[in-house]
């Protein structure tokens, strides 16, 4: 299993391709934004974005971006486009949790108005999925964790339709409105099955709201999303995935020695990984077999020589020959110092 985050905005095409019930809005309203985009064939493109308030928010993978002051609500066209401007400025960082980084993607969104903000997330641990969910929801939610958040164990096999989830989640929801009660089901027990199906690891929407439709009915409507998928399963959901992409987490680059490595890794059957933690290190770290390199980094580090590790790197079903003339072809890595 391996933990890859993805982008809000491949995350909620990969939830709508699979359930569009939990989308009220139609599939082409986003637009993901780089310092490279021509604003004209943009708003050329998505029609919409000239008809309606915008929200525009950084698609880095990290959370409480409202609380650094990153989203900006509803904005025209001409208001996102300088918002968006201001961070593809030359040198332009920002620190997020002791991180810093440069802001490379930006993701536009239409400006849903709604009362009320729920909280929903999934995560896969090894012997049960772990639901939480509360009805105060939005940036503070952290501020009443331990206080208003419903956590429910799923066990693996299990759905929540089986009698203890189900039961479960009812007693979460004894305080919710009815019409939200009702349509919050649906959402958690839809979601799941896309988390399950999807090969999803974490799987985060806070907030997420309802809009109440013509006929009355309210649909839940997913505001935020942070989601890791295990992407070992690519080959299985070749076709669900499409063009899903598994970017460097914020304030991290890949060196082209570590984008050499993965591309070879994806042509092959054999399991070929590179990370580069210190270039003037001495030490290398090329071994084979499952969690053998973890064991010798951590066994470094606790004689006292972590900061010689040049770096993480391992080989499963291939000869350490093959690992060691692959990195040969990686154009001689970093000249041992």
């Amino acid at each position: 299993m391996g933990k890859s985050k993805i982008r809000e905005y491949h995350a909620k095409r990969l939830i709508k391709s699979f359930a569009p019930e939990l989308f009220d809005v139609p599939e082409n309203q986003q637009a993901l934004v780089t310092k490279d985009t021509n604003w004209d064939t943009l708003a050329e493109q998505n029609p919409w974005m000239k008809e309606m308030p915008l929200v525009v928010k950084p698609d880095m993978m990290f959370g409480q971006r409202g609380q650094h002051g990153l989203v900006l609500l509803k904005a025209d066209i001409a208001k996102a486009k300088e918002f968006v401007g201001q961070w593809f400025a030359p040198g332009k960082t920002v620190d997020i949790h002791g991180v810093s980084g440069e802001i490379t993607h930006f993701l536009i969104e239409p400006f849903v108005p709604h009362e009320r903000e729920f909280y929903f997330s999934l995560v896969a641990n090894r012997e049960a999925t772990q639901l939480n969910f509360s009805a105060c929801g939005g940036v503070s939610v952290e501020d009443s964790w331990h206080v208003a958040m419903n956590t429910i164990d799923i066990a693996v096999g299990d759905t929540l339709e089986d009698e203890g989830p189900k039961k479960a989640i009812e007693k979460a929801l004894e305080d919710v409105n009815e019409d939200f009660r009702l349509a919050s089901v649906k959402y958690m027990t839809t979601m799941f099955t896309a988390f399950e199906e999807l090969d999803f690891l974490t799987l985060e929407t806070n907030p997420f709201t309802f809009v109440q439709r013509g006929d009355g009915e309210w649909r839940p409507l997913a505001l935020d999303m942070v989601a890791e998928v295990d992407d070992t399963a690519k080959f299985k959901n070749r076709k669900a995935w499409e063009d899903l992409e598994f970017p460097d987490v914020f304030g991290r680059r890949s060196t082209p020695e570590e984008r050499f490595i993965e591309e070879m890794d994806e042509k092959t059957g054999a399991s070929l990984k590179l990370t580069l933690l210190n270039p003037l290190g001495s030490i290398w770290n090329l071994v084979a077999g499952g969690g053998a390199s973890v064991i010798f980094a951590d066994t470094v580090a606790d004689l006292g020589c972590g900061e010689l590790l040049k770096n993480l790197g391992c080989c499963k079903r291939c000869t350490i020959v093959d690992f060691a003339d692959t990195f040969h072809c990686a154009g001689q890595l970093w000249r041992v110092q």
